[in-house]
């Protein structure tokens, strides 16, 4: 038998993640385990990581990894599994969607004093059927937003300013377009109008939360809190006008705006390609429809606008202001079956420490979710401008746990006009009603008891 443990351990060893296998002896007591899926941020974690090893001796290191998004949750459900996990990043959505099952609720320490009531309020999880009070489950490190960002520059260039209204897009994206089969003498060559990390998939999202924001959140803005009276309001339907549209409207950018070439391009080149161009053609994409975390991977030597992408005629919503997809981005939660838990709500607190936060909120070019830490790029200030825009949670977030979702390669096919805008829309009402027995039992998931 103890041959057998060995050849197995071996044969984990050999196919899981390093430290996927605590059965073959388990995580190290000396060492923290922490993970998460913000390679960008690396430089800031690795100084809380050296200050942490400076408070704790007992502690022989941290065993910090990070993972690309795409690889994220096959990693995550092995450290669950194998218990080298001590603290991880998450989102809201995660926490919304069942990854609240792995969270330890967290202590109160003196940062949270600091922290502002919506983003203590955005980490915490209530059940009714748990009954108590809601618990803060995992804490808020920024919030994000879909925009579209453009080169400022070439826009000047080309005679244009920010669209206002969905025709206005068009109009825009129309203008690139065409540069792009006849270029214009003297200006700027255009390689593509839109650029995003299609290859990925996951980015397409950030271009249905935008539409989703204006379409939805104009035509019909109580259709997500009206969910939860899906059986009596016949108007609560993922295929009704209002959807069709946002379908089409997506399908309209990815087939007229954006090159077919995007469509193998990986995410990680995005933002590069963004900043400097093709150079092998010396040619331009004046727009990238991405999330605010991409903000700190932007090396632009252009001027970098942003704005919320209007998707309607008359994007002004009934407080005179425009809509901003925006979600909670990255969090930081403890794993419940983590045997360092102390240590590791000591991790959590030393990343909040106001000198170790302001240089993450400078780095990451982030709004703050600490009073005492303040914002002051000018263009992150622009964006989460609560004078101009609304903000309106982003469609793939607001979802609660088992609610059925347009998958984000269902996106991509959409945007390549694989699939109509009817047949995404009939599939994701087919999918609602298949499993609705499922998510009807937690509609009521909440940030909040009320």
């Amino acid at each position: 038998m103890k041959r057998f443990a060995k050849i197995l351990c071996a044969l984990l060893a050999a196919i899981l993640p390093l430290g996927a296998f605590a059965a073959c002896g388990g995580a190290a007591s000396d060492v923290l385990y922490v993970l998460s899926f913000k390679p960008e941020y690396d430089e800031i974690f690795e100084e809380v990581n050296q200050i942490f090893l400076d408070e704790h001796p007992e502690m022989s290191s941290v065993d910090y990894r990070t993972v690309d998004t795409n690889n994220y949750n096959s990693v995550f459900t092995s450290r669950i599994q194998s218990g080298y996990l001590d603290v991880f990043t998450s989102e809201v959505t995660y926490m919304m969607q069942g990854s609240n099952n792995y969270m330890e609720p967290l202590e109160h320490r003196d940062y949270m004093d600091d922290v502002k009531d919506e983003y203590l309020t955005l980490g915490s999880f209530y059940d009714p059927s748990e009954g108590g009070e809601a618990e803060l489950l995992t804490m808020p490190i920024e919030r994000v937003a879909n925009v579209v960002y453009y080169n400022k520059d070439i826009f000047e260039e080309y005679g244009l300013s920010e669209p206002t209204t969905w025709e206005e897009f068009c109009s825009v994206c129309q203008t690139f377009s065409d540069a792009t089969k006849y270029p214009v003498a003297g200006k700027s060559r255009i390689e593509s109008p839109i650029i995003f990390g299609a290859r990925s998939e996951w980015p397409a999202m950030a271009i249905l939360n935008s539409v989703v924001a204006d379409v939805i959140g104009i035509n019909q803005p109580d259709f997500f809190d009206e969910i939860v009276n899906y059986d009596t309001n016949t108007n609560i339907r993922f295929n009704n006008a209002n959807w069709v549209e946002v379908f089409e409207k997506t399908q309209q950018i990815g087939t007229d705006y954006v090159d077919s070439d995007i469509y193998g391009l990986d995410y990680s080149f995005a933002a590069t390609y963004f900043s400097i161009g093709n150079t092998t053609n010396n040619s331009w994409y004046p727009m990238m429809i991405d999330g605010t975390w991409v903000n700190s991977q932007i090396t632009a030597e252009f001027e970098v606008g942003a704005f919320a992408l209007p998707a309607v005629s008359d994007p002004t919503n009934a407080e005179g202001k425009k809509n901003l997809s925006v979600k909670t981005g990255a969090t930081l939660s403890v794993f419940n079956r983590s045997n360092k838990k102390d240590a590791a709500q000591d991790y959590i607190e030393i990343f909040f420490r106001d000198e170790i936060y302001q240089k993450f909120v400078d780095f990451a070019k982030t709004p703050s979710v600490k009073e005492t830490v303040e914002q002051t790029d000018t263009l992150v200030n622009s964006i989460f401008d609560e004078n101009k825009y609304t903000f309106v949670e982003a469609y793939d977030s607001r979802m609660p746990r088992y609610f059925p979702l347009v998958s984000a390669s269902e996106v991509v096919a959409l945007m390549k006009g694989q699939i109509t805008a009817q047949t995404v829309a009939d599939t994701l009402q087919n999918q609602v009603e298949l499993n609705k027995v499922d998510w009807q039992e937690y509609t009521q998931l909440s940030h909040t008891k009320s």
